[in-house]
């Protein structure tokens, strides 16, 4: 018979996301794997976020929302929010039940790009303004510590002030633990004529970026000269005739940007780290004549590297500038109104620790000592190296392999 082509809703629903999402679908074991990678990433968030307060969006959820929007080339948060919530696939990939409602889109914006958009009347040229200066200026983005010193002229009430003595949101690690482990092994024990040797262990070093805390501390916002310029200086007044003002974000409807290029650090800065491990055997299989075989990897995490997150985005009536909805065309002369943190140039660069590396290599060996003190030897060398950095937006990969 004809099924009834009813339009009522049922009132309660038994059946959960998971028992929608057919067993093979390949969403699956990216998922199983996401969820892996976040756990491991738990305690970092720990970090990121306050004891107290109100809870927020878990972290794991937000991430797993932007990877499906890049599986799906969603074009934009606010499309992914409304695919989110219409999609069970979405939805059960993400962790949402059926009844919990989206987010809205701009919990993917980070504070500068939540911020106003700083839209002046005129360009206020010139070096240095206070709020009252340059009227619709912003100063969303800068942070001071704790202990900010009251010799420099005081930020205006809009710059966050960090609650540790410390201008990145990372204190300093008291738990880079770093264990390292070797062994050696003859397996013939009525010969020494072979011999295996392996090894593995954490390597921390420390962050490159002396010159970066030097610019921002002493020559950058909200010094406006370089120190070896402070002729004027003494023991009483080290920093000279300090200006009164700090620069803020601006830009006119007509494209006229303030272009800050300050050195930037970034939010985060975790220790670099290098994993190693090797594992190598010698063999003398005849007299004076050895044979070695050996292999060596390492993964570098944390490394140091500048990126440029500002490159001005290609827009349309469809999708508008993410700092600017009215600007939906592309023009040189609106480079400043596309790019996605208003007030800064175009070269605008981060500093900070988001590089990645692998290195796998392999060596044979062939050596012939033919008296002591002389030897000459044959080698065959296989090395591959992948690189990870975040350049503009993108994560880009380069391999390398030599042999």
């Amino acid at each position: 018979m004809r099924g009834s082509d009813q339009q009522q809703s049922h009132v309660f629903s038994y059946i959960s996301p998971e028992q929608r999402v057919r067993s093979d679908h390949p969403l699956r074991p990216i998922r199983t794997m996401v969820d892996e990678i976040l756990k491991q990433l738990s305690p970092q968030f720990n970090k990121m976020y306050s004891k107290v307060g109100r809870p927020s969006i878990p972290p794991e959820q937000l991430l797993r929302a932007q990877l499906l929007q890049m599986l799906y080339s969603v074009r934009s948060e606010r499309l992914l929010m409304e695919e989110m919530d219409y999609n069970i696939l979405f939805r059960w990939f993400v962790g949402l039940n059926l009844d919990d409602p989206v987010w809205d889109a701009t919990v993917f914006t980070s504070r500068v790009l939540a911020s106003p958009f700083p839209v002046v009347t005129t360009a206020c040229t010139g070096i240095l303004y206070q709020t009252t200066g340059c009227p619709g200026s912003s100063f969303a983005g800068y942070v001071v510590p704790a202990n900010f010193s009251s010799l420099l002229p005081m930020p205006p009430a809009s710059v966050l002030r960090s609650d540790h003595n410390s201008p990145v949101e990372d204190p300093a690690p008291k738990d880079n633990f770093a264990p390292r482990l070797g062994f050696a092994w003859q397996p013939l024990s009525t010969s020494d004529r072979w011999v295996v040797r392996a090894g593995a262990g954490y390597f921390y070093s420390r962050v490159q970026q002396d010159t970066t805390y030097s610019n921002l501390e002493l020559e950058q916002i909200p010094m406006a000269y370089q120190p070896t310029t402070v002729y004027n200086a003494d023991l009483a007044n080290p920093y000279g005739n300090i200006p009164a003002g700090w620069e803020p974000r601006r830009v006119t409807a007509a494209g006229a940007s303030s272009n800050i290029r300050v050195q930037t650090m970034s939010e985060s800065y975790p220790t670099p780290l290098v994993y190693q491990w090797n594992l190598n055997t010698q063999y003398e299989f005849r007299p004076t004549w050895v044979i070695e075989v050996g292999y060596v990897g390492s993964r570098e995490i944390h490394q140091a590297l500048g990126f440029k997150p500002n490159g001005a985005v290609l827009v349309s009536a469809s999708q508008p500038s993410p700092t600017n909805a009215a600007t939906t065309s592309n023009l040189t002369t609106n480079t400043a109104l596309r790019v996605p943190y208003a007030g800064f140039a175009t070269n605008w660069t981060i500093d900070g620790t988001p590089a990645d590396f692998k290195f796998n290599g392999a060596q044979v060996i062939i050596r012939k000592q033919p008296s002591h003190g002389f030897s000459f030897q044959s080698a065959y060398t296989w090395t591959a190296a992948d690189q990870r950095g975040l350049i503009s937006f993108r994560i880009l990969p380069r391999i390398s392999a030599y042999a």
